[in-house]
């Protein structure tokens, strides 16, 4: 019966919600300094190669 009360109880649902919200904003947070890095590199690549010509 403790498991069903669990599941039904909007606390628990709010409890998962948020862990949800986290991992998906830590997600987001990772892929975009990824991004944000290649980025940095390619620029600093696109400098190397202009500086050789």
């Amino acid at each position: 019966m403790k498991i069903n009360n669990m599941i039904i109880s909007p606390n628990h649902w709010l409890s998962w919600g948020k862990y949800a919200v986290i991992s998906l904003a830590i997600c987001i947070g990772v892929i975009l300094l990824v991004r944000f890095l290649y980025w940095i590199i390619k620029k600093k690549k696109e400098k190397r190669k202009n500086e050789r010509k």
